[in-house]
């Protein structure tokens, strides 16, 4: 969000990662200085974060040689390529339409990418606000892990997003800190997807016998009223993204095509 400064204005935003199993990853702090004609970019690497993020997943913030290991990288007066290549530059014909979809007078590339429901096709990063709730750096000081589920596969998903962010946990069962984050990263998602296996080998199960019996009907449609409800909710505040989309059952590109097509009803 745009916070205005004595001499310019300050914007700041989280570099997240998109998982194909929906799970979040904190990868940098950016921040937009601007101060008369001049103006910078900061990005700020969560590298507790990054260094746990399996290659395949994660190919680095374009433009930036994380393995430099920097605090921070400063890009003055010129735009990053991370910016550049995912936001609209000055010359173009619709840049007034593109502004104003976003609620915006003028053109500030990293508020745009930040209030956007458009989504940059080219890897599985996005910007939110700094200050969203979600990913507020926080510490879990809990009397027992129970507090995060009933049952052990909801309690593992749940570290596992935990982690992701780069929170850490204090509970009489578990500990776990940036000293042994990968470690728990690479064991709670093996859980993850083993639970996630057992469910899906299940259900192969029960469509096969259901078929056998001439009982199938197939996957049950999303129907308006549900994916209104669901959108009408995170609107609301009332769910979080990731838990509409899981509800929901779509990429987070579709989630926000069909947000931005329930609110200009």
């Amino acid at each position: 969000m745009e916070r205005h400064l004595d001499t310019g204005y300050l914007t700041t935003g989280l570099i997240l990662l998109e998982d194909e199993h929906h799970f979040i990853y904190k990868i940098a702090r950016i921040d937009y200085v601007k101060k008369g004609n001049s103006f910078r970019y900061i990005f700020s690497p969560y590298y507790n974060v990054i260094d746990i993020i399996p290659k395949e997943i994660f190919h680095g913030i374009p433009g930036i040689d994380l393995s430099a290991r920097e605090s921070n990288y400063v890009r003055k007066d010129f735009i990053p390529t991370f910016i550049s290549e995912r936001t609209p530059n000055s010359t173009r014909d619709d840049l007034d339409d593109l502004m104003e979809e976003c609620r915006m007078k003028k053109q500030n590339r990293l508020e745009w990418l930040i209030r956007t429901n458009t989504r940059y096709h080219g890897d599985n990063l996005f910007v939110v606000d700094f200050l969203e709730g979600a990913y507020r750096e926080r510490t879990y000081n809990l009397d027992t892990i129970y507090e995060l589920g009933d049952s052990m596969p909801t309690i593992n998903r749940e570290l596992l997003k935990i982690v992701c962010k780069g929170d850490d946990v204090f509970s009489p069962e578990i500990t776990i800190t940036d000293d042994n984050r990968a470690y728990y990263y690479n064991h709670l998602m093996s859980l993850y997807e083993k639970d996630l296996s057992n469910k899906k080998d299940k259900q192969r199960r029960g469509i096969k016998k259901a078929k056998e019996k001439g009982i199938y009907k197939g996957r049950t449609p999303l129907t308006r009223t549900n994916m209104d409800d669901t959108l009408q909710q995170f609107s609301d505040g009332v769910i979080s993204e990731a838990q509409a989309i899981m509800d929901l059952s779509i990429s987070r590109s579709t989630f926000y095509r069909r947000l931005k097509n329930f609110k200009d009803k």
